[in-house]
């Protein structure tokens, strides 16, 4: 199995802000994600994403428990967010969805507690629990969307 180096986790866990180029196409899977206790991969200084326009997919926990995130820059090109790609995101405060989305997966935003503006574009379709436990959306929010 690959090992991550003391140099290369003192520079993942030093990083604010990152730019992600849309030839990668897509995010894999638990890639900037901290799960399951392996606090050498933790980001808790990440706060700003900007995903290139080209990026489609967000795969599955992508970004679970960037407990620091807070922004979000998601390109047009995008049209799917698997199972708990911002699950536990703490800190997130804004999601605003291109026209793009169709699919928004299982517990894709769970526990996003600091989450307060939420743009869904019309032709998306995501699951009960999608945006469980997300607390500090507005009543009106949620009524909006159904969530």
């Amino acid at each position: 199995a690959p090992r991550i180096t003391r140099e290369q986790a003192d520079i993942r866990q030093n990083l604010c802000s990152i730019e992600v180029p849309g030839t990668v196409g897509m995010i894999p899977k638990n890639f900037f994600g901290c799960i399951f206790g392996f606090t050498h991969w933790r980001m808790p200084n990440l706060k700003r994403v900007v995903l290139g326009e080209g990026i489609q997919e967000i795969g599955y926990g992508a970004f679970m428990g960037c407990t620091g995130l807070e922004e979000v820059v998601f390109p047009q090109s995008l049209t799917t967010l698997e199972y708990g790609a911002f699950y536990n995101c703490t800190s997130l405060q804004t999601v605003h969805l291109p026209q793009s989305v169709t699919s928004i997966s299982h517990c894709a935003f769970y526990n996003c507690t600091s989450l307060k503006d939420l743009i869904l574009p019309e032709s998306a379709k995501w699951e009960d629990n999608s945006f469980s436990n997300c607390t500090g959306l507005p009543e009106e929010t949620k009524r909006k969307y159904e969530i």
